[in-house]
């Protein structure tokens, strides 16, 4: 397996992501490639502006997530504090009996090419940051997380792109979805909903 994983390179292959989460090591390294995939490909994949991140690695423009987009505008946006976050948080995700459903599920192209995964057990991963704006200036505040969102799609070549994901932090308010305490939760296909409990913060 490990020369054929040099031979692909970091592409996100979703039948070696699902190899990996199968062994539980898809780590940070793991997520911030597909983070780099699905930003190099957006233009052709019509991708989400990755996740929600307010300051970021040196490969990416600060703030990514809003330049050049309507986002910029929003009053209230729910971010990561770094892309090291976003990578340690989206593979903490995955690395889950509803990740692995989730990659099982887009690989097959068996209920659509789009899944939703609502993580509580991402939550653990760290504090998220809550940005607000109006005329008068931009605000940042820091807090915990109740659960981790993240929109994963399967263009039909064989390969995952991370739409977006995002912290939703405990005292922003109630979302349209979310899932009951103790458990992760998939949507796929779009309005069915798969409950997997036992989740736990890492």
């Amino acid at each position: 397996m490990s020369s054929l994983f040099a031979a692909l390179g970091s592409n996100p292959y979703l039948f070696l992501i699902e190899q990996k989460i199968r062994e539980r090591s898809y780590g940070p390294a793991d997520a911030w490639a597909l983070i780099k995939y699905s930003d190099l490909t957006r233009l052709q994949t019509n991708a989400h502006p990755g996740p929600h991140v307010l300051s970021t690695a040196p490969f990416r423009e600060e703030d990514f997530h809003l330049e050049g987009t309507s986002y910029a505008n929003r009053t209230v946006h729910s971010m990561f504090r770094s892309e090291q976050a976003a990578s340690e948080t989206i593979a903490s995700a995955l690395n889950t009996e509803a990740g692995a459903e989730a990659i099982r599920r887009l690989r097959m192209l068996s209920l659509g090419r789009r899944a939703v995964l609502y993580s509580r057990t991402a939550a653990g991963s760290g504090p998220g940051v809550l940005r607000t704006a109006n005329p008068r200036g931009v605000w940042m505040l820091e807090g915990p997380v109740d659960f981790v969102t993240l929109v994963l799609d399967h263009h039909g070549d064989g390969q995952l792109v991370l739409q977006t994901a995002y912290p939703n932090l405990t005292f922003a308010g109630s979302q349209t979805l979310t899932p009951p305490a103790g458990a992760d939760m998939l949507e796929m296909p779009r309005n069915t909903v798969s409950m997997f409990w036992g989740a736990r913060p890492n």
